[in-house]
């Protein structure tokens, strides 16, 4: 009797553990990203791709027109799908980080009770996601990255669970999640490839038809994805593969350091700029290293589980070189917690062929080193994102990222129309937050505009980014200080702001009239 009543107590303590417990830290991470993300606004700091988001989602509500094609048939849809639905980008990016977050630090204690990983290693890893400076950053600024980290970590599982089961069910899940990455970042539906065949490289031998049922449930939802996507950008845009030019483009601006970019436009260049990064960032990415260095000298598995393994660890430095090669990588820290998780993910999943207290003992040392680094590196990237997210954290001062943007916003006038190009200066519609003050390049008038600007705005905002920049291409000669019939009312880092000259003559036609009010000068 003692026994069942002791068995049913604790089988009615199970759902407040498995649930509750869960439930309670993802609101309280909720809650304090949310307000961090704030915080920082305040203070003058978010990550660029979070007032991307914002402003393509302002855009959709309260554009001129607002419509949905505004969140951006040309861009993933899912990192945009969670801003529309909430409406906020610090919200949403701190809801769905603290999700994953969540998820992460409860697998981990899960993996400890069953005694897969050690008690010092439990230790580290529950640190690197908790107080990290770089988990931090990803979880509530960087929603895409955090996505992507959430859905490898997914596919992992599932590869292996299938590799030691063989339940179809598992391949199912692994198709599925593979749609939702090409969903997530573009570039990285060509790692579902090297999954795909690492499973099949030995099933076409020995059971052809079982592997060609693996290549098709594994592949067939990311094709499918990708060819309606292709649809869309042709129905909407006029071109199937709009989106990977457009994506492209939009990411330039992204980059806190585009410098290191020179030298990866080619295959070569891209991959010799991997390896320097790599090489870089060698202490950080130790545990990854550790298991490279592994799979040259450990005996022999059993053969897919080897090739899947392998796949992984290729994986990270994969999409590292696809990013370089077609320009879409943010060279920053908090990227390579990719290659880290990945390392994580096989010692998990391989805790029955690593059970040596060797190979234990230094791939817990390894980690280590690689939580100790993730405090260290952000303070040493004057130019990167997460070095003034740490400052702002530790409460130093610093300059954040908005200064430029809110001291433009200082000299605008109440009234009068802003005539830019929000693929590079999409912030200061945010911070403005009144779409209906822009022309920019999705309205039907912007070419009308761009042509005759002193007729019809009071406001011109250049960026020397001349690459993309629409305004700048048109007028080369403005980040010079001259653009015809506009006066240079500053300069805010790279930003060139002109107001109409009092003595432009500017007569407003009736079918401009009936779309923007009068200008007086």
């Amino acid at each position: 009797m003692e026994s069942a009543r002791l068995s049913n107590e604790r089988r009615a303590t199970y759902p407040i553990v498995d649930y509750g417990f869960p439930v309670l830290i993802c609101l309280l991470l909720s809650g304090g990203f949310t307000l961090l993300n704030y915080y920082l606004y305040q203070q003058g700091f978010a990550s660029k791709i979070l007032l991307y988001l914002g402003e393509k989602s302002l855009l959709t509500y309260h554009g001129n027109p607002p419509r949905l094609e505004n969140m951006g048939f040309a861009n993933p849809p899912l990192p945009h799908f969670f801003t529309l639905l909430i409406r906020n980008p610090f919200v949403a990016s701190a809801i769905v980080g603290s999700i994953i977050a969540t998820s992460m630090m409860m697998a981990l204690y899960r993996v400890h009770q069953e005694k897969k990983i050690s008690r010092s290693l439990f230790i580290f890893l529950f640190l690197y996601v908790a107080l990290s400076p770089l988990s931090l950053f990803t979880f509530s600024q960087q929603m895409p990255t955090a996505l992507l980290i959430g859905l490898l970590l997914l596919i992992y599982h599932h590869l292996y669970l299938y590799c030691q089961q063989g339940i179809s069910y598992n391949l199912f899940m692994f198709g599925l999640l593979s749609a939702l990455v090409f969903l997530t970042e573009f570039q990285a539906v060509l790692l579902i490839f090297i999954f795909t065949f690492s499973l099949v490289c030995n099933a076409f031998c020995d059971k052809p038809l079982m592997g060609l049922s693996i290549v098709f449930t594994g592949l067939f939802p990311v094709v499918f994805f990708a060819v309606s996507w292709c649809y869309l950008n042709w129905l909407f845009l006029g071109d199937p593969f709009h989106f990977i030019s457009y994506w492209s483009s939009a990411l330039e601006p992204l980059l806190s350091f585009p410098e290191k970019m020179i030298h990866s436009q080619t295959a070569y260049g891209a991959l010799l700029t991997s390896f320097r990064l790599c090489y870089e960032n060698a202490f950080l990415l130790l545990p990854y290293y550790l298991f490279i260095v592994w799979m040259i000298i450990s005996p022999k598995f059993m053969k897919t589980i080897e090739c899947v393994t392998g796949s992984i660890l290729i994986a990270p430095f994969f999409l590292l070189y696809i990013q370089l090669f077609t320009n879409f990588v943010e060279l920053n820290q908090f990227f390579f917690l990719i290659f880290v998780v990945s390392a994580v993910s096989i010692r998990i999943h391989l805790h029955d062929q690593l059970k040596g207290t060797i190979f234990s003992a230094l791939f817990t040392c390894s980690m280590g080193v690689s939580l100790c680094m993730s405090f260290w590196l952000p303070f040493h990237h004057p130019s990167s994102e997460e070095k003034i997210f740490a400052e702002f954290l530790l409460g130093n001062e610093t300059n954040g990222n908005l200064d430029n943007y809110r001291n433009l916003i200082d000299e605008l006038h109440p009234n009068g129309k802003i005539l830019l190009d929000d693929t590079v200066n999409y912030p200061l519609v945010f911070i403005v937050n009144d779409p209906q003050r822009f022309v920019l390049p999705y309205e039907y008038e912007f070419d009308m505009v761009l042509s005759f600007p002193a007729q019809f705005i009071r406001y011109l905002v250049v960026s020397d980014l001349s690459s993309i920049d629409a305004v700048q291409g048109r007028y080369p000669m403005a980040t010079n200080g001259y653009v015809p019939d506009f006066s240079l009312l500053g300069q805010f880092g790279n930003l060139f702001l002109y107001e109409v000259s009092k003595s432009a003559d500017h007569p407003l036609t009736p079918h401009v009239h009936s779309y923007w009010p009068v200008f007086k000068g």
